[in-house]
This record gives structure tokens, C-alpha cells and sequence, in this order.
């Protein structure tokens, strides 16, 4: 006898799935020892103690029940006539069989609909009870694209829904389900608003569009099939409307998802987990509001074999269901605005650069409308338009763009962008969605910068002249150059990145895909694996282009009066995380972009696909031909995996970078010829699975002075940036530290050449962490003798630290005490000063102070009164009262001429 309790609970929320049919499937077969392999030296080998099982010989029972209110039902099963039948079964070869177990299957179908199949692995003796409890997927849904007042909401089913089922999207606000006494009145069915959902039949997903709803507020929403009076919840979730007066921005971003997939559904192995941390870390840490997805959410490669019996549409259709079943990002999509971009292997590797058939290409794209696009700005609106679009969000505005579709449509001219692109970018620059916005988000799938084109072409050409390779997968076309650790940039140092060692070659998935993880062995130096790079000399007229617009924008050309703005670059595709600081450079020719001439650029990939192996760069360039002279600067010594598979140390004349970085500053040129004009800047190297994250926020509305703060978060390290921009200002730099005087304690009074005590209080209000060494008190004024007071501990910003020092003045009279906060990094003073307290420095002992002398003023000043007096009320002054008088004089006019002196 074998008993199996089922429970069954929807997959999102471990709702009870009540009214569920469920099927389960019993099936007893033999097990037979392994025979030894006939060429082990060993006859009695381990094999011989190891069981396999055959189900072709097993027998099968079958039960169907429903679910009770908590989704449960029990099922039992009398299968000892199967075990005692079994236990003498013989396998082909003549072996007896030396075990028996039980496999149970679990089959659920709801509302009509056959939905999932639940595998039990465990092998079951007679007499097992097992307990299951069933994840059965209803659906999923998606928020898209958001305003203060407007939504749009995708949803997915997985089953084909029919022209008979009654779909509706139910939506309620904060302010709706709160208590009130008219809303007790009111029937709970009248709150919110529905909407009839209508599905595509081929796709099964579908949208729905709310407007006027209230900014600011948080609203509920729910996908229902309609069973007779009654709607079956199948989908749900949440998200905030943000407010049209928020002049604050919290996003995160990335790109790339394709989870590894080892072990089962339940059993996942620890790699299947890992693969999901960053989306976990996302569920974890959800106080964004809203997500950027910036290509790559998913992995066309290969599908045409997972499923060769499937058209080009359901096989995409397939691998989005595949690749979207996680309940980590699900979570985190259901629950916040997402936005998403399309990259090559949202259709296949190399797409817009490569050749890829036009079935495919046609089935892919097609797949990515229904359940990308959809949700973007515009998309279910314009079923054949364009898939770059852009929107607001506070005080930014971002331009989506799509690298892929539009590639050559508009060569030699606009070789990436096309031309109905570029047209549409110049317009979104002229409105006043960004006119009016002072921070720009330009969001580029494949990053502008990373490392000079041409110089990995012509060290892979060299490489591959010489036949270089590593274990196959490193077809002599790895190249490029090491950077370790972070390089100090305008941007800040990046904070626990360490050392890493990288060959930045042909950058495209190829490397990732085929070098990386060794997927397939062949040549990587093809043209489609560069052709996407911005940098190529085909590709560099867009580039250029590009900059313009964005240092344009950044310098507020053709605006009347000028508006500077902040302006940044988001990416993925390169399975690193990373930071470049981009830098346009004072030329004859040109626009003039000295008021604001940094863009920072942040590249945050892969979400979940296995990132670059640090090791695999190590080798590459360990193979690198000394003739190459790549030269490295900036690191004492570099790790380097060698044959043996040992760390080693290389010492830093032996490998470098002067032919890319030019003079070791992690510095090249992203223009070429004689107008070298933009300058990019290596800032960080993360090898790690990442996402992005950005946090804006207005902090002077009169200076329009904002505070940013943009990371790449690893898994293990980050790497991160922060500072203020004053928008406003003549010349826009960056402003990491600052600081509040709050208080300052200092005597009235000292006496010269003793030590008096000073405590001067200040606030960190920067972004950066005041550490010793590297930051510090100055004494504004040099009559003290000393110019700074050390910091001793670290000071977090928004905490408040006490300086308490003494000081000593020399020279007796009034002396002035100033104090600020000093940063060693930027070899100048920041924030608040202090208010000026003069201290009065009295000479040795013996000579009197100058609250001393105000006493014996005061009283002088009482005795020459009283002579006064004295003198005027005698009818005939004597000589005795008139001398008291001259003496009350002279002694008063000596105090005061000791106070002159002494300056009181």
C-alpha cells in the first residue's frame, strides 16, 4: 500500500488551488544490479553495487481527484501484487531483479485546462507515504510601462485560451481598500475598476491599459477567468504610480538573463541557484521603482534543436516560457514598471550583425512584440513600428534605443541608428520632454566604450598568424589587455573590485559564449562578432554623432538660456560589469563643451548567464607574444594562471598597456583621425553576475543641484560612484565632499604659550566617507601654527563628527579662529566654514588681561564718578576732592591705553 498526499498551491503567491482535478500516476518497476564493464581490470568493481532501473518492465496505476478548500486530496494505492510480481522479474540479459520502487506522477488540470505535470523523483518501498505539495502556474503577468496616471499591465497564460473563456483585469487602489465608513458601505465588488482582457490566440498573452489613476499611490491588480458566477484568480500583483512632482529617481537595470538550469524544479542544484542571487538580491531589495531590462532576455541560440518539431514561432514562444519561469524575476516584474530592450539574442546570436535566416529572424521578432514590446511606450499601439522609444520618470527623460533592426538601413550615413532613428532621436532632443528634464538617460544595449576596436584586430591578427590556442576554445583570436583593480577616474575609486585581469577582445557574446564557456570550438574572428562594436571604423560616423547629441545635451545647446544637464549612458551585453567616464575634449572645431564635459557611462551584465571567467583572461594573456608590447601601468603585480594551472605573479614590466592606455591611464580615444575629441576612461571591471542600480535625487531646487549615486552590484564585490552636480553652476564639476559646521567651542580668552582646548562639530553631508589620512580639519588661519587637525575615524556620510584639539597662541592680543573640512584627494577645502571667533591672547602672568583691565575700568570709571559728584556738591571745592578727580582721570586714561595696546 502507497499513499501520496497532494497539495496543490498556486506557484506566486502558495495560494490553496481549491476545485483543482488532479491526476496522479503510480508506476512499479524492478531495479537490476549494473554489470561490470567486460574491460575493468577489476571484475568486482563498485559498478556491481550500484541499481538501475527499467520502467518498460514496471506496471502502472492510475487515480483522478479533486481538491477540498486547501487544495488538498489523498490518494491510495494497494500495489503489493505489483512488488511480489516484480520481485522475481528478469531483464533481457538473464539478471534477477534486486530491488523494487515506486515513481509517482502528478497531472493537474483546472477550469478544463491540462496545466502542469509534477515529477516525483523519489524512488518509493511499499508502504511509503509521500507528502507533495504541487506548484501549479495559473499565469503571468507583467508591469509596463507607468505614469503618475496610467498603467499597462501584460499577461500570459499558460494555456491556449479559447473564444469561449471570459478574461478581466480587476485594478484598486491604496486609497480604495481603505477603511472608511462609506466604503463599508459600499459593496466590495463596486471598488476598483475591471476591464475585459482579450488574449492572442497565437501568443496567449495580452494587455490592458488603465488610465486615470491617482499619482503616488500604490494599486492592486488581479487577471480572472470567469467559472460560472464566480473569477478564478490565475495572475496578480502590484506596482506604484510615481508622482508628477518627484524630483527623485531610484531604478535598477541590467541585461542578459539565461539561468543555469542543473538538477529539478525541486531539487535545483546550488549553480541553478546562484545563477538567480541577483534576481533574489532584486526581490530582497525592492525599493526601486522601476526596472530596466537592457537586452538579452533571452537565448534564441540553438532553439531550432531543442524543438526541431516546432515552428520558429512556438519554439520562441517556448524558450520565453522556459527562461521566464523562475519565480525570482517573475516576483520582481510583477511587481514593479519594467521596461525592455532588444539585443541580438533576444533573436540569435549576432543579429544585426550578422546573417541569420529570415524565418527566424521574422518568428523571433514577432515573439518579442507580444511579449517584450508590448508593454514599452507605444508598443501595442504601432503593431508594425519601430521598437526604440522613450519616456519620463521625475527629473530624467531616457531614450530607448534599438542597436539591432536598424543596422545598415541607413548606411554608409547612419550605419547603427538608420535613418527613421536618428530622425526620431534628433526630435525626442528638440521637445520638451527633455527640454525640460535636467538629467538624460541614453540606453544603449551595447556599450560605446570598452576597449580600442582596432587594436584587437590587429593583435588577433597576429595571434591568429600564430596559430595561439588554449585547449581548443582559445582560437588565437583572444586579446586585448589586462586591467587589474579599479583606475582612479573623475568618477571615484570603485569600491571592492580587487585585482582582475581581463582580455577585452572581440566583446560581442561570441567571446562570452564560445571562449568563455567553451560551448563550441572555433574561430571567434569573424565580422559579426565586431561589426556591433561602436568603435569600428564602419561604425564610429554614428559614434561621433551620438556624443554630440549627448554632450549637446549635458551642455544645454540650444537651449535659451543654456540648461546643463546630467547625462548618462546605460548598457549590457558584455557579461562584465563595468564604468567608463567619457570626456569631451576643448577643440578648435566643434561645439564648446567646457561647462559640462563628463558623461559617465555604467554597463550592468549578465543578470543571470554565467559571466566572463577571470581565469580564461588570465590565459589569453598569458599566450600574448612579447613582441605585442603590451605594458601595464597602474598595478605592482598582476595574477596570472600559468600552464600548470598554479597562480603565479607577474612582474609589471612584463605586461602593460601603453598601446591601448595611453601613458597607463586607463585612457583612448573614441574618435579617430584629426579630431580626436572623446576621451574614455576605464573606471571598473566587475567578472561577476551583476545588476545596475541608479539613484538620482534633487537636493537645492534653487541650484537644481542633484546627488547621484550609480553602482554595479556583484555578487561578491561592487563597484559605485557617487557625487553632486550643481546643474546651475558656471561650470559643472563634480561634488563628492561636503560638509555642515554645526558647532564651535573656543575660550574668549588665553594666555600666550598655553595650550587651550577647541571642539569644532561638523556634519558629512557628501556622498564620499571621511577617512584618515585622507581627510582632515584646516585651520583657516596661520597665526595658530598648524594648518590641519587629522581625522581619526571613518565618517559615513549623514553622520556628525567632533574635532577636539588644542591650540596655542604666541602673541598676546586678539586672534582670529577659522576652521573648514580638507580633502587630501582634491588638495582643497569643501564645504561650510566656520564663523569667525576671536580669542584675546593675554600676555605671561603678571601682565593683565583684558577682562582684567574692563574690570578695573569699571571700577575707575565708579571712583571718578563719585568724585565727580563730590566735587559738584560742595559749595567751595577742596583741593583734596579736586586732586581725587585728576587722579579717577589719569588712572581711568592708563586702563584705557593698556587696552588700546593690547588691542581690547
Amino acid at each position: 500500500m502507497i499513499t501520496v498526499n497532494v497539495r496543490a498551491l498556486d506557484f506566486m503567491d502558495a495560494r490553496p488551488l481549491a476545485a483543482a482535478e488532479l491526476t496522479v500516476n503510480l508506476l512499479v518497476y524492478p531495479f537490476f544490479r549494473v554489470r561490470p564493464d567486460p574491460n575493468d581490470p577489476e571484475p568486482d568493481a563498485p559498478a556491481m553495487r550500484e541499481l538501475e532501473g527499467n520502467p518498460g518492465l514496471g506496471k502502472s496505476v492510475q487515480d483522478s481527484k479533486t481538491t477540498d478548500a486547501q487544495g488538498a486530496c489523498t490518494f491510495t494505492f494497494d500495489v503489493d501484487e505489483f512488488f511480489v510480481e516484480l520481485k522475481n522479474a528478469q531483464s533481457l540479459d538473464g539478471r534477477i531483479a534486486a530491488a523494487v520502487k515506486a515513481r509517482v506522477d502528478v497531472f493537474a488540470q483546472f477550469l478544463g485546462v491540462r496545466l502542469d505535470r509534477f515529477a516525483i523523483l523519489d524512488e518509493l518501498d511499499n508502504g511509503a507515504d509521500q507528502a507533495i505539495v504541487m506548484p501549479v502556474d495559473l499565469g503571468m503577468s507583467i508591469v509596463g510601462h507607468t505614469t503618475p496616471t496610467s498603467t499597462r499591465l501584460w499577461f500570459s497564460l499558460p494555456f491556449q485560451p479559447t473564444s469561449l473563456q471570459r478574461f478581466s483585469c480587476r485594478l484598486i487602489s491604496d486609497q480604495e481598500l481603505a477603511p472608511s465608513a462609506t466604503r463599508r458601505a459600499t459593496a466590495a465588488a463596486a471598488l476598483g475598476r475591471t476591464q475585459a482582457v482579450t488574449f492572442d490566440a497565437a501568443s496567449a498573452t495580452a494587455v490592458v491599459d488603465f488610465d486615470a489613476l491617482a499619482p503616488g499611490t500604490r494599486h492592486h491588480y488581479s487577471l480572472s477567468l470567469r467559472k460560472g458566477r464566480k473569477d478564478i484568480v490565475l495572475a496578480k500583483g502590484d506596482f506604484r504610480t510615481p508622482s508628477p512632482t518627484s524630483m527623485r529617481l531610484d531604478f535598477a537595470f541590467g541585461s542578459c538573463h539565461r539561468p543555469v538550469v542543473t538538477g529539478t524544479p525541486e531539487s535545483p542544484s546550488d549553480e541553478a541557484l546562484s545563477s538567480l542571487e541577483r534576481w533574489q538580491h532584486l526581490v530582497d531589495h525592492a525599493d526601486f521603482e522601476f526596472l530596466m531590462l537592457i537586452g538579452d532576455q533571452i537565448y534564441g541560440d540553438g532553439i531550432e534543436d531543442k524543438w526541431p518539431n516546432a515552428s520558429p514561432f512556438e519554439q520562441y514562444m517556448r524558450r520565453y516560457k522556459q527562461l521566464w519561469a523562475h519565480w525570482p524575476p517573475r516576483e520582481v516584474m510583477r511587481t514593479h514598471p519594467t521596461y525592455m530592450v532588444l539585443d541580438d539574442h533576444d533573436v540569435a546570436d549576432d543579429f544585426g550583425a550578422g546573417n541569420l535566416g529570415d524565418t527566424k529572424v521574422a518568428a523571433a521578432l514577432e515573439c518579442y512584440r507580444h511579449f517584450q514590446h508590448a508593454r514599452n511606450p507605444g508598443g501595442p499601439g504601432e503593431p508594425g513600428g519601430p521598437f526604440h522609444y522613450h519616456f519620463r520618470w521625475g527629473p530624467a527623460a531616457f531614450f530607448v534605443m534599438d542597436g539591432r533592426t536598424a543596422r545598415g538601413s541607413g548606411a554608409p550615413a547612419t550605419p547603427v541608428f538608420g535613418h527613421m532613428q536618428l530622425q526620431d532621436l534628433q526630435a525626442w532632443v528638440a521637445s520638451d520632454e527633455v527640454r525640460n528634464a535636467d538629467v538624460i538617460f541614453f540606453v544603449a544595449p551595447v556599450p560605446l566604450a570598452l576597449l580600442p576596436t582596432e587594436t584587437i584586430l590587429a593583435v588577433a591578427e597576429e595571434l591568429t598568424q600564430q596559430g595561439v590556442a588554449a585547449a581548443g576554445a582559445l582560437t588565437g583570436t583572444l586579446v586585448g589587455a589586462v586591467v587589474g583593480g579599479i583606475l582612479a577616474g573623475p568618477f571615484g575609486a570603485a569600491a571592492g573590485a580587487g585585482i582582475g585581469a581581463a582580455v577585452l577582445g572581440s566583446v560581442g557574446y561570441a567571446v562570452g559564449e564560445e571562449v568563455f564557456e567553451q560551448w563550441v570550438e572555433k574561430s571567434l574572428l569573424s565580422a559579426a562578432d565586431l561589426a556591433e562594436r561602436w568603435d569600428l571604423d564602419e561604425n564610429r560616423a554614428d559614434l561621433v554623432r551620438l556624443l554630440d547629441i549627448l554632450f549637446g545635451l549635458a551642455n544645454g545647446l540650444g537651449d535659451d538660456p543654456p540648461r546643463p544637464r546630467s547625462v548618462f549612458v546605460l548598457s549590457g551585453d558584455i557579461h562584465t560589469g563595468t564604468m567608463h567616464a567619457i570626456r569631451s575634449l576643448p577643440v578648435a572645431a566643434g561645439a564648446d563643451h567646457r561647462r559640462n564635459p563628463l558623461i559617465l557611462q555604467i554597463t550592468s551584465s549578465a543578470l543571470s548567464h554565467p559571466p566572463v571567467r577571470g581565469d580564461i583572461y588570465a590565459q589569453a594573456v598569458s599566450h600574448a607574444d612579447a613582441d605585442l608590447d603590451i605594458d601595464l601601468h597602474d598595478m605592482d603585480l598582476l595574477t596570472l594562471l600559468d600552464e600548470r594551472k598554479d597562480w603565479g605573479k607577474l612582474s609589471a614590466e612584463d605586461v602593460g598597456l601603453d598601446d591601448i592606455f595611453q601613458g597607463g591611464s586607463g585612457e583612448y580615444f573614441l574618435d579617430s583621425g584629426d579630431r580626436k575629441r572623446y576621451l574614455c576612461q576605464f573606471s571598473g571591471l566587475l567578472m561577476e553576475r551583476t545588476v545596475g542600480r541608479v539613484r538620482v535625487e534633487l537636493r537645492d531646487p534653487a541650484t537644481r543641484r542633484y546627488r547621484f549615486a550609480a553602482s554595479v552590484e556583484g555578487q561578491q564585490q561592487v563597484l559605485e560612484t557617487a557625487f553632486d552636480l550643481d546643474l546651475s553652476a558656471p561650470r559643472i564639476r563634480q561634488i563628492r565632499d561636503d560638509a555642515q559646521f554645526q558647532t564651535l567651542t573656543v575660550p574668549e580668552e588665553a594666555v600666550s604659550g598655553r595650550r587651550f582646548a577647541v571642539t569644532v562639530r561638523v556634519r558629512n553631508t557628501g556622498v564620499s566617507t571621511w577617512r584618515p589620512g585622507e581627510h582632515s580639519l584646516a585651520v583657516l588661519d596661520a597665526v595658530w601654527g598648524v594648518d590641519r587637525i587629522p581625522l581619526n575615524v571613518r565618517v559615513l556620510p549623514n553622520r556628525s563628527h567632533a574635532f577636539t584639539f588644542t591650540l596655542m597662541g604666541s602673541t598676546p592680543g586678539f586672534l582670529r579662529a577659522r576652521f573648514q573640512m580638507s580633502s587630501r584627494r582634491a588638495r582643497s577645502v569643501f564645504g561650510g566654514v566656520s564663523p569667525t571667533r576671536r580669542v584675546h591672547i593675554v600676555g605671561p602672568e603678571g601682565e593683565l588681561s583684558c577682562a582684567q583691565l574692563a574690570v578695573q575700568r569699571k571700577e575707575a570709571q565708579e571712583r571718578l564718578d563719585a568724585a565727580r559728584r563730590q566735587l559738584h556738591s560742595e559749595a567751595e571745592p577742596s583741593e583734596a576732592t579736586r586732586r581725587r578727580v585728576q587722579a579717577a582721570v589719569a588712572a581711568l586714561a592708563a586702563i584705557d591705553a593698556e587696552r588700546v595696546r593690547l588691542g581690547c
